[in-house]
């Protein structure tokens, strides 16, 4: 509709438009939203714009298990914001990288970005995405058998989630602490976590079909360590 004309207006079209795509879970045309943003961004030189497209896209393309090149979309996103000193968006990335960093493997990395989000969480006060970074590092800790780390973190990340009604850090803390008393033989206290995730009210107002499903694939892996080993 709008043609050729109002360029910065059709660039945030379409990062409302990424967004929508993926929280509709449809992360294609999310990064093709996200794609068209960003060159229009690059061809008027404006770094807000390509920060906001290059973190849509980075969404999408992790949504899509893409993670490496999420995470460049990441890192380059906030090239742009630190070029206009956008702390507070600056943030937002940093609270995200570790996630994408943890699905490859790179713990000690995720960890240093870690203690980059908590100073920019104190700096700009934005606790409730920091609950992601926490969330994430439960999930380090429990790929590190490191269980007190992951309870740690875990209830710090229940705590701003509750506080904020910001659910998904909330969401991957509660997963690692399932597995992490599972691991331990606490079953009784592996079934509350999970039952905290689809509880509706408790992390989620109305807990989404995929963290229903995965709360019961972590119940069989909690009921197969309940079980003789021999069975």
């Amino acid at each position: 509709i709008l043609g050729k004309s109002e360029p910065e207006l059709r660039c945030s079209i379409l990062v409302g438009m990424s967004e929508v795509y993926w929280v509709a879970r449809q992360p294609d045309k999310a990064a093709e939203m996200a794609q068209r943003a960003l060159e229009i961004g690059r061809d008027l030189k404006h770094d807000h714009l390509c920060a906001l497209a290059s973190f849509e896209l980075g969404i999408s393309r992790n949504q899509q298990l893409y993670v490496e090149e999420a995470l460049e979309h990441y890192r380059q996103a906030r090239v742009c914001a630190q070029r206009v000193n956008d702390r507070w968006f600056d943030g937002w990335l940093l609270h995200r990288i570790p996630t994408a960093l943890i699905l490859m493997g790179r713990f000690d990395e995720a960890e240093v970005i870690a203690r980059e989000a908590y100073e920019s969480a104190l700096q700009t006060n934005n606790w409730r995405h920091y609950s992601l970074t926490l969330g994430a590092m439960a999930c380090a800790a429990l790929a590190r058998g490191d269980f007190q780390t992951v309870e740690r973190h875990g209830h710090e990340a229940m705590g701003i989630a509750t506080r904020s009604r910001f659910p998904f850090g909330g969401a991957m803390a509660l997963q690692a602490m399932a597995c992490a008393h599972a691991l331990r033989g606490a079953h009784a206290e592996a079934e509350s976590a999970l039952d905290k995730l689809v509880e509706p009210g408790c992390i989620f107002e109305n807990p989404g079909q995929s963290y229903k499903v995965s709360a019961t694939v972590f119940r069989h892996l909690v009921q197969a360590y309940k079980r003789d080993p021999e069975d």
